[in-house]
């Protein structure tokens, strides 16, 4: 075999756990190369994300869902129909939704965040999940940066799990389908 397989083999023999790396950017760019059409949906994205340009709206900070987190604190919250913490997924968990004012200020943050995904700036957004108190959504925005070698960084960056990510969030997109939010 070639030179991977047979430090694959000697690793193996020696009872250590090997990880076949890929670079996703080299794989796009061959795929590119080699797909005349695959390389044109990527321009077309690239077009569309710089189209998208949209200037956002500012934002309250931090997005701390003040309201409901009132509401819990003076023991309001289940005469108002709202969850029992303020843990993230507390809503859809419990099937109850948030305070009126802090479903604003969510919508508001999810509007800003889509656009700023949409235009490619997905370093912008997760920057502003961090500075609006949900690092936990600049970690899922994360999750999506293609595992590859960076020179500058002298080392590989992004999510080495992408196909696991990807995966999940289909899951998530196929069950909201199932269960549409109702205004």
């Amino acid at each position: 075999g070639g030179g991977a397989e047979a430090l694959a083999a000697t690793a193996a023999a020696a009872g250590l756990a090997t990880k076949r790396l890929h670079d996703e950017e080299v794989q796009e760019a061959a795929l590119r190369q080699a797909d005349p059409v695959a390389d044109l949906a990527l321009r077309a994205v690239r077009w569309a994300e710089d189209g998208a340009r949209e200037k956002p709206r500012p934002l309250p900070l931090p997005v701390t869902h003040r309201s409901t987190a009132f509401r819990l604190a003076v023991g309001e919250a289940a005469a108002h129909g709202l969850p029992s913490s303020l843990d993230p997924d507390a809503p859809a968990r419990e099937g109850r939704r948030l305070d009126v004012e802090d479903e604003e200020e969510e919508a508001a943050l999810l509007r800003t965040v889509w656009l700023m995904v949409r235009c490619g700036r997905v370093a912008e957004a997760q920057q502003l999940c961090r500075q609006c108190g949900q690092p936990w959504r600049a970690a899922t925005l994360g999750g999506g940066e293609p595992w590859r070698y960076d020179s500058a960084a002298g080392g590989w960056v992004g999510n080495p799990d992408r196909p696991l990510w990807r995966s999940a969030c289909g899951a998530i997109a196929r069950r909201a389908l199932q269960r549409p939010e109702v205004p």
